[in-house]
């Protein structure tokens, strides 16, 4: 049972054949036919996510599902996280990812087969790597296919003398802008954007092999040219800027100076292009991003795009060309998108007749944040000479 696909999670034309229907309602459909089947336990085999707090308290689309009257389990995933416990009295388990856990539930019935007692546990493998035995049948066909793939995925492209560090919930990375300026050269554009979470993993310093590029980019994506007002770009970079659910947007081409103070969508202070024009909302530009966002992927927006072309030209071949073509890389951070500089506090020397509320009406603040900023016990004591700083409004 899938988790509903909702626009922009998946390449659309991936997804536009199937029918993405509410879990709980389709669980709700489906439980009769089981039942009158003679099973004695139900439990939902799912891709829902869950999450679990540290009260053990569990959420998501997946504990929804324990809410329906003759489910007596859940399988969850998705979400890539422990999950172990009760949801209205049923269990309810997800094992981490990628056979780092096991998890299971121990089921006992009573004499008419009837459900007594449910027990849900993890069982952390990684946590005890070195008692695992290798399955001999399993690694036997790994190696197999480990050596036909060697001669590709073990060719040495060239190097990099520093690591290009990438994780998408911490901000604009190396990678991403290396990544942003072997789009825009391949195809010519000003500006490259592509989304944080097509990057899967940082690249370390040292030899660069095929194999480690398509674990950095497992999706094939293509690179997509589109002409863009300034106004849509500024829009997209905003979507990406800080956003926690899809991860940050990586660019190049054009310097991008936000506040994080400011509200979502409302946080770019300036845009100015790589020759140092400023980007115009009415002017158009030529962009190159991946066609996961062309085509509303992330939810980004290039829908009042004036023209635009798929090249079909994999993102991931771009780079190993790149590398190839260089040899040796050694990219430098460029800081294409960059927090605004925090104006330093003024400095006011008291002069005599001075008062905490002249002063902050002199300089456009209140007598509250100077006291706070100052820590002033007694506000009505001042004296000429002292320092007080002033904040920055």
């Amino acid at each position: 049972m899938s988790f509903l696909i909702k626009p922009g999670l998946a390449l659309k034309e991936n997804v536009e054949n199937y029918d993405f229907r509410n879990p709980v309602a389709t669980l709700t459909t489906w439980l009769p036919e089981v039942e009158s089947a003679g099973a004695d336990l139900i439990i939902a085999l799912t891709h829902l996510g869950s999450y679990q707090d540290k009260e053990g308290n569990i959420t998501g689309e997946a504990a929804d599902l324990c809410e329906v009257e003759g489910i007596d389990a859940v399988i969850s995933a998705h979400t890539h996280a422990s999950v172990c416990g009760l949801v209205n009295d049923k269990p309810l388990v997800q094992a981490y990812y990628n056979g780092r856990t096991i998890a299971k539930i121990v089921f006992t019935l009573d004499e008419n087969n009837q459900l007594w007692k449910a027990e849900p546990s993890l069982d952390h493998l990684y946590e005890r790597a070195d008692t695992l035995k290798d399955d001999a049948n399993t690694l036997a066909i790994y190696q197999k296919y480990e050596e036909e793939l060697q001669p590709i995925l073990g060719r040495v492209l060239g190097k990099t003398t520093v690591e290009l560090d990438h994780d998408r919930y911490a901000g604009p990375s190396l990678l991403g802008e290396w990544t942003c300026e072997v789009m825009r050269e391949k195809v010519g554009a000003q500006i490259a954007m592509t989304n944080g979470g097509g990057l899967r993993t940082s690249i370390p310093a040292g030899e660069i092999t095929a194999g480690k590029l398509y674990e950095v980019m497992p999706f094939d994506n293509t690179l997509y040219v589109l002409k863009l007002s300034g106004a849509d770009i500024k829009a997209n970079i905003e979507h990406g800027i800080m956003n926690d659910n899809v991860g940050w947007i990586q660019i190049s081409g054009v310097k991008v100076i936000y506040d994080k103070n400011a509200e979502a969508g409302n946080r770019i202070v300036s845009m100015v292009l790589a020759d140092g024009s400023p980007v115009e909302m009415d002017k158009y530009y030529t962009v190159v991003t991946n066609d996961f966002m062309a085509t509303g992927g992330d939810n980004y927006d290039f829908s009042n795009t004036l023209e635009s072309r798929d090249t079909y030209i994999p993102v991931r071949d771009a780079m190993m060309e790149a590398i190839e073509k260089a040899g040796v890389i050694s990219p430098v951070r460029q800081n294409w998108l960059a927090e605004v500089e925090a104006e330093a506090p003024q400095i006011y020397t008291v002069v005599a007749g001075d008062s905490i509320w002249k002063i902050a009406q002199k300089f456009g603040t209140t007598m509250e944040k100077i006291i706070a900023l100052n820590e002033l016990d007694n506000p009505r004591l001042i004296f000429p000479g002292q320092k007080l700083v002033i904040p920055v409004e």
